[in-house]
């Protein structure tokens, strides 16, 4: 059985984020994008994530009449996430290792390494937009709704999956979601796993001039990385894996 690679989506992503990841790299690990667990209210981040951590556990590790093909703790797994979802990702590998999951490693797409790395620019503005019903996600779906009719055929895959997403994602889950990045202050950390991170130097959501530069592989891209440069997401990715599966 491959060993499990468990990838998070963003802020207003679904699981085809990742479809990229899912088919190319099928032969050496096994992609799962786990489902997703809805905010409580006034959750902070790293409460949120380890939640989500144990239902990965949960499902995948724990052995029960449920899931009889549950994978094998000692064979470990990686963890990874883009965006919000990489905000979380290292908090639910630190979950898993307290519950004897050995972490390969954790890969970090397109996202901050804490709290503290976030402008604050963007955090006003994330504050202001969130007063807004439902933080304003409504209208940004109508927009988008609006504009996939007039132009959508003429968009980018990229483009065009962006605001397909935006529309399939809840507006609640967005407004909560935004409320506990907003609120979010961590300093990075050091955890018993490796990180890998990868960024784009276009990236105008999260800059890549906030974070600690050393050790992060750097691509011509925006913030979706993983629909944008897809062969050089998943090579760099395959290198990484192979590194600790050989």
């Amino acid at each position: 059985m491959q060993i499990p690679f468990f990838l998070f989506p963003g802020l207003a992503c679904t699981q085809r984020l990742f479809s990229p990841q899912r088919e190319g790299l099928s032969d050496i690990c096994r992609v799962i994008v786990p489902d997703w667990v809805e905010p409580l209210p006034k959750e902070d981040l790293r409460t949120f994530a380890r939640r989500w951590g144990e239902s990965v556990f949960v499902k995948y590790f724990s052995q029960n009449d449920n899931h009889p093909k549950a994978f094998n703790p000692s064979d470990g797994c990686f963890v990874g996430g883009l965006s919000f979802g990489g905000m979380c990702a290292p908090y639910i590998g630190e979950f898993l290792e307290e519950h004897g999951i050995k972490v390969l490693a954790c890969f970090n797409l397109a996202t901050i390494q804490g709290g503290s790395q976030i402008p604050t620019i963007s955090r006003l503005l994330w504050q202001s937009i969130n007063m807004l019903p439902f933080g304003g996600w409504k209208f940004l779906q109508l927009l988008c709704f609006v504009s996939l009719k007039l132009r959508g055929k003429h968009y980018s895959m990229p483009r065009r999956e962006t605001y397909l997403q935006l529309l399939e994602s809840p507006a609640r889950r967005c407004h909560r979601v935004l409320q506990m990045i907003s609120h979010w202050r961590d300093i990075p950390q050091n955890y018993t796993f490796p990180q890998i991170h990868i960024h784009g130097k276009h990236d105008v959501l999260l800059p890549l001039s906030k974070l600690d530069q050393t050790d992060i592989f750097i691509l011509n891209a925006g913030h979706l990385l993983t629909l944008t440069r897809i062969d050089e997401v998943n090579d760099i990715l395959r290198t990484e894996i192979v590194k600790f599966i050989s």
